[in-house]
């Protein structure tokens, strides 16, 4: 009887170790599940993200018809100037005046435009500055139509001096965006490196 009351025992101490052995393997499984879920969880997430590159290249692929367009009005407007330059009250023809109130008005929509678009966290400051840049060439050009308008004398280098600061954030929010494109190895397509220039 105590033989097989050994036996016995043996064979619950063997069962309760086999029991053991199961529910560990069973969490091991469980634990190799849940990484594979974490993994898959992270590898779906990073194909949602976009890389820094891409998403510079997207913000940059829709501020670009919007500066080109401006560019063009902001074209014409400057070639006016070559004609009423140094002329007070003589020369300022309906044409001059009208070209000036488009570029405004073109420069005040493109800014619109421009805030609908999510530049970049690091670059979100410069950018919001740059946009005011808009806004501030649209009242330029439309208040600088008025005074053509007027037919009054002005100072040039008044208007040239509201140009010069007008033109500030740009030039700043060109230097950041350069600054942010090194700094992540990103190129930049040429005509980012002339924003605020020529």
């Amino acid at each position: 009887m105590k033989r097989f009351a050994c036996v016995i025992s043996v064979l619950c101490v063997a069962a309760v170790l086999a029991g053991c052995g199961g529910g560990s393997g069973g969490d091991s499984s469980t634990t190799q599940t849940n990484t594979n879920s974490s993994t898959a969880t992270s590898t779906t997430a990073a194909k949602k993200t976009p890389s820094k590159a891409t998403e510079l290249w997207r913000f940059l692929d829709q501020v670009k018809p919007i500066r080109l367009q401006y560019n063009v009005w902001n074209d014409r407007a400057g070639k006016t100037l070559s004609h009423i330059y140094n002329v007070c009250c003589t020369g300022w023809t309906a044409a001059n005046i009208k070209v000036n109130r488009k570029a405004g008005k073109i420069a005040r929509q493109d800014a619109d435009e421009l805030a609908a678009i999510q530049p970049p966290a690091q670059l979100r400051r410069a950018y919001l500055a740059y946009v005011g840049s808009y806004r501030q060439a649209g009242e330029i050009d439309a208040a600088f139509a008025s005074q053509l308008a007027s037919r009054q004398s002005f100072s040039w280098q008044t208007w040239n001096n509201k140009w010069d600061a007008e033109q500030v954030p740009v030039t700043h929010f060109r230097i950041a965006l350069i600054a942010y494109a090194a700094a992540n190895h990103i190129p930049l397509p040429a005509w980012a490196h002339r924003i605020g220039g020529k």
